[in-house]
């Protein structure tokens, strides 16, 4: 997650600079996350499919909100809201959209 945090707000938030330093403080966490998962004999790739898409969201949560603060004179409870209020419409659209290739049965 540090890392799409990294690229994609050098990507989309014009303000925020990324400088070396902040790139080279997030090799100990990267490190630290590859080597507790060298060992996992349980390896798939729909797992790596779904912790990238995971991480690609959480980093877009935090970017959507410091964009929704900058645009936006709102306390934090609101904008707290806001987002998970954007959050569950979004779920609620994938769920919708995947009960039509996996229906579930009640």
């Amino acid at each position: 997650e540090p890392i799409f945090t990294l690229l994609l707000s050098a990507y989309l938030l014009k303000s925020e600079k990324v400088t070396w330093k902040m790139s080279v403080s997030l090799l100990p966490v990267v490190f630290g996350a590859a080597l507790s998962s060298a060992e996992s004999a349980d390896f798939r790739i729909f797992g790596l499919v779904i912790s990238v898409v995971c991480n690609v969201m959480f980093a877009l949560r935090g970017i959507l909100t410091k964009r929704l603060k900058a645009s936006h004179p709102v306390d934090n409870f609101n904008l707290f809201f806001q987002v998970c209020f954007i959050g569950a419409i979004l779920q609620g659209a994938g769920l919708a959209a995947s009960s039509f290739f996996y229906p579930v049965a009640l």
